[in-house]
């Protein structure tokens, strides 16, 4: 499906004062709008290309050739980082409904290696961090004959998706509870800061106390993101927590940043989380110590449950920073 023309689905040109139109030297490839997918979500084009298997070079040319195909610029790079145009917030969700129909499409109609072993893996906002992409070649690599087909899926479709069978599998920042069909296994734990807007008082603080972050969550997460992972990252069992509100923050940590810098938003955030340069937030330590588990959930009795989990865990091992990341001890849940 790599090279496969998805003509029609993002053929609405948008127009640009002072920018030459389309040149119409070819039809809209999925490869290019699964780069300008990951690049959005990263805002960083080293780990895009990294998640994407592919060098910088050849990233940049496939943005490149969809900029000229669409007739817009997506992107902008400048001191601050790469940021998203405003022509490219509005491509932006056709271009993920292009490829969720796309990956429909194959889960359906199956592939032509059918006969290898096959693992539909579900990817929620930045995975298990770091070690995400990380867990994904070295499962790869252990099973060359495994076909993985990576999916992306959001705070409030993460636990959905695997419940309906969509996915086998999802690399997430936890915590979510075990339930019957549903195996719950912590790979590693990260320390938890707060995201604040950069004109914030906490964004002047070496370090901010829990008690005195609880009053200003108010964002509520996607109700499908589940109970326990509501509780633990809004405090809600904390006597000053106020009512969460439903702000439409978005699903993608770069959105999730910018959002919350426009509307004054402050939230408890995973510190292996990178905040994009030019979001207008910053991330605060903690002076407690508040730890958040990285955790594969996969269907229960899947057979390559267990070798995704190992993997998983060594590569949190490899990328984990002292005082970031953490791996527990062995049969930690």
């Amino acid at each position: 499906m790599h090279s496969t023309p998805i003509s029609g689905t993002m053929s609405a040109r948008a127009a640009h004062p002072g920018r030459p139109p389309a040149s119409g030297v070819g039809p809209v490839r999925v490869e290019q709008v699964r780069a300008f997918a990951v690049l959005a979500e990263e805002l960083n084009f080293r780990r895009a290309a990294a998640r994407l298997f592919v060098s910088q070079p050849t990233l940049s040319a496939q943005i490149h050739g969809l900029e000229r195909d669409l007739g817009v610029v997506l992107f902008e790079r400048g001191r601050e980082g790469t940021r998203l145009t405003d022509e490219a917030a509005t491509v932006l969700p056709l271009a993920r409904q292009a490829l969720r129909a796309l990956e429909d499409l194959e889960s359906v109609a199956g592939r032509p290696e059918a006969g290898a072993d096959r693992l539909s893996l579900g990817v929620a906002p930045d995975g298990i961090g770091p070690a995400t992409w990380s867990a994904v070649r070295r499962l790869m690599g252990e099973r060359p004959e495994l076909d993985v087909a990576l999916r992306p899926v959001g705070f409030g479709t993460m636990l959905t998706s695997l419940d309906d069978g969509t996915v086998d599998a999802v690399l997430l920042h936890g915590p979510v509870a075990e339930r019957p069909g549903r195996v719950v296994v912590t790979v590693g734990e990260v320390r938890v800061g707060v995201l604040a807007p950069g004109s914030h008082p906490f964004a002047t603080l070496e370090a901010v106390p829990l008690d005195l972050v609880a009053p200003h969550l108010r964002a509520e997460p996607p109700a499908g993101a589940g109970e326990e992972f509501t509780r633990f990252w809004l405090l809600r069992d904390h006597p000053s927590a106020p009512r969460p509100v439903d702000l439409g923050l978005g699903e993608d940590p770069a959105t999730i940043a910018a959002l919350a810098a426009r509307k004054g938003v402050v939230a408890l955030w995973p510190t292996d989380v990178v905040v994009p340069d030019g979001s207008g937030s910053v991330v605060v330590p903690l002076t407690d110590e508040r730890w958040a588990p990285l955790q594969v959930v996969h269907r229960a009795h899947l057979p390559l449950g267990p070798a995704l989990v190992e993997a998983a865990r060594a590569a949190v091992a490899v990328t984990s920073r002292p005082g970031v990341v953490r791996v527990p001890l062995d049969g930690h849940r």
